[in-house]
């Protein structure tokens, strides 16, 4: 697996990236090293180690290399968090490069971290609509950045409160793409958001089983995934009928995910309910 293989050979990896900077003609494979890693910076949280690559690497690169303009949207992403305005304007710069370029796959990636800045402003009208984007314009099977399944869950996440319909149809169709099952982080940001909406549908005993499968497949002998701690926290606050805040692990790379509001207390909601 990807991410065993990233821990035993973490410390090389380390070592051929520190030298990297100082050998120029080498910049661009040692960027697209770091693009091959994105699920290590975003998905297990290791987002300032892949900031700083890029931050490193990004002024070495070609201006029109179609490379600058992937490592542009990850950094981008990896900076969200942190920074929305640094954030924004690495967007403004990967898009039109990725569209001269005819880089279908990263147009639609920039679309998905466009939604994600807007759910830090609040604005889930404007989110969906670039996850929407994102998920029609990412090729299937894409490789080298987060698949078209994952935009969808997000968009599922962001319809989960005011358009529970809509959402469970975008987390059904993102378990149906071609090589979902490879997928695994993808998996788990789908699952949750089914679980999401049935709990917001009242479907408490559903929404614990489904939030129970999703840690079970989890591999105890690798960190857990962006996204695990709020299916943890859903499953706690549906064992203890609270109203509970439910985290988008859409927000992916660390820092303070955007939150949907807190769910009402009804008094009986549980795992059996």
């Amino acid at each position: 697996m990807a991410v065993g293989l990233v821990q035993d050979e973490a410390d090389d990896l380390r070592a051929a990236l520190a030298h990297a900077p100082q050998q120029p003609e080498r910049a661009e494979a040692a960027l697209e090293a770091v693009l091959d890693l994105w699920f290590w910076w975003v998905v297990y949280d290791a987002r300032d180690e892949g900031r700083r690559h890029l931050a490193e690497l990004l002024p070495l690169c070609r201006a029109d290399s179609p490379l600058t303009a992937r490592g542009m949207w990850l950094a981008a992403w990896l900076s969200v968090a942190s920074g929305a305005d640094e954030a924004a304007e690495l967007l403004r710069h990967a898009w039109p490069a990725a569209v001269l370029a005819g880089d279908d796959a990263t147009v639609g990636r920039i679309a998905h971290v466009q939604g994600v800045l807007a759910l830090y402003d609040g604005d889930r009208d404007r989110a969906a609509g670039h996850f929407t984007e994102a998920a029609e314009t990412i090729p299937l099977l894409a490789p080298g950045g987060l698949s078209a399944a994952v935009s969808l869950a997000a968009l599922a996440l962001t319809r989960a409160r005011d358009d529970p319909s809509t959402a469970r149809r975008a987390a059904r169709r993102a378990l149906t793409l071609p090589g979902i099952r490879g997928d695994a982080w993808a998996c788990l940001v789908a699952r949750y958001a089914l679980a999401l909406v049935d709990h917001r549908d009242g479907r408490t005993g559903r929404a614990w089983r489904r939030g129970r499968r999703i840690l079970a497949h989890l591999d105890s002998r690798l960190p857990a995934p962006h996204g695990t701690a709020a299916v943890r926290q859903l499953l706690a606050d549906i064992e203890s009928g609270a109203a509970g805040t439910v985290l988008l692990p859409t927000v992916s790379g660390g820092g303070t995910a955007p939150q949907l509001p807190a769910l009402t207390a009804t008094g009986t909601a549980g795992p059996h309910s």
